[in-house]
C-alpha cells in the first residue's frame, strides 16, 4: 500500500471512531458550543475527511495527531453537530503543529466550508480547551496509530 493509499485508509479508520461516537451521543446531551452547526451537515463525516484530505493532502501523522486532538476534546464537545467542525480545527492544529510549510487558516476554512473567522475563533476555542498543549507523547501518539491501523478497514473502501 503507498502512502497516499494509506492515508485514505487511516481517513476511513477515523471516520468510522468518530461515527460510532456520534452515533452513541445525544446531541441534545452536548452543551452548545461554538462547534456546533444549528442542523446537520449534508455531507458524511467520511466524505468531509476525504475532500479535506483530497485539497489539503496531510500525512499520515498530522491526521493520527488530529484525531488525539479530537479524542481530547470529545466528552466536552463531539456530537454529529460539531464533528466536521471539531474535525476542521484539529487537523489545521496538527498541521500547524507538525509541519513546516502548510496551508493558512483562509484556505484551511475555504475546504473546510466555513469563514476564516469562524475557523480562527475555533482555533482559539480549541487551543484555550486543551490549554494550548500540543505536544502527544510518543508512547501515546504510537497507541494511538497501532489503535486506528485495527480499526482499519481490510480493504480500502474511499481510497483515490
Amino acid at each position: 500500500m503507498d502512502e497516499i493509499e494509506s492515508c485514505f485508509v487511516l481517513i476511513e479508520s477515523i471516520a468510522s471512531v468518530l461515527e460510532d461516537f456520534c452515533r452513541d451521543v445525544s446531541n441534545e446531551s452536548m452543551p452548545i458550543s461554538k462547534f456546533h452547526a444549528c442542523i446537520l451537515p449534508s455531507i458524511s463525516l467520511a466524505e468531509y475527511l476525504h475532500r479535506l484530505q483530497q485539497y489539503l493532502d496531510l500525512s499520515n501523522q498530522c491526521w493520527i495527531l488530529a484525531f488525539i486532538y479530537v479524542d481530547q476534546l470529545s466528552a466536552k464537545l463531539l456530537c454529529s453537530l460539531s464533528a466536521h467542525r471539531l474535525v476542521l480545527t484539529c487537523a489545521m492544529l496538527a498541521a500547524k503543529f507538525h509541519l513546516d510549510d502548510m496551508p493558512d487558516n483562509a484556505y484551511f476554512a475555504k475546504v473546510g466550508g466555513i469563514s476564516t473567522k469562524e475557523l480562527n475563533q475555533l482555533e482559539m476555542e480549541a487551543l484555550w480547551l486543551m490549554e494550548f498543549h500540543l505536544w502527544i507523547d510518543e508512547y501515546d501518539f504510537d497507541e494511538y496509530e497501532q489503535n486506528l491501523w485495527e480499526r482499519a478497514p481490510k480493504e480500502s473502501h474511499g481510497c483515490r
